[in-house]
């Protein structure tokens, strides 16, 4: 189980919201948005693919550099890791685009989140969201489940 269903399952399991809002460190609020609209919020292989080949979304990776450069990355995706997010998006745009090599993601546009598989990704998008960010869906299997049904992948 990965991402948004493993925290609906141990929401599920403990019957407490406080529990997972405690082992995620995000806000209860943004857990019980997030584990109440698990399908709203979920992207699945498909809707990662339509992004790298359309541009639907931008596609942002919360692992750490060191996983990227040891196991690749799906194409597209911007790198922008876990710990340093919700630092990373409050930047003004120059310096975004100067660290990062692209423009900041704007709070309305489509974001599809992912890491290795899910977990982060889920932490990452009640990150977001409590910085006003509004259009994002998590990849419930990411990087894992990407490489298991052929996605390519960048080295």
């Amino acid at each position: 189980m990965f991402g948004l269903r493993a925290l609906e399952h141990m929401r599920q399991a403990s019957g407490s919201r406080t529990l997972l809002a405690t082992l995620y460190r995000t806000p209860l609020p943004v857990v019980s948005k997030l584990s109440s609209y698990t399908s709203e919020w979920a992207a699945d292989f498909a809707a990662v693919k339509e992004a790298v080949d359309t541009g639907s979304a931008t596609i942002v990776d919360v692992r750490n550099p060191g996983e990227l450069q040891e196991e690749g990355k799906i194409p597209k995706a911007i790198n922008l890791p876990l710990p340093e997010l919700k630092q990373a998006m409050e930047l003004s745009a120059e310096e975004f685009q100067q660290k990062y090599g692209c423009a900041r993601p704007g709070q309305t546009e489509p974001l599809i989140l992912h890491c290795k598989g899910g977990i982060r990704a889920a932490k990452a998008a009640g990150q977001l969201t409590e910085s006003g960010y509004s259009n994002l869906k998590v990849y419930q299997g990411s990087f894992a489940d990407w490489v298991s049904n052929g996605g390519p992948v960048e080295k």
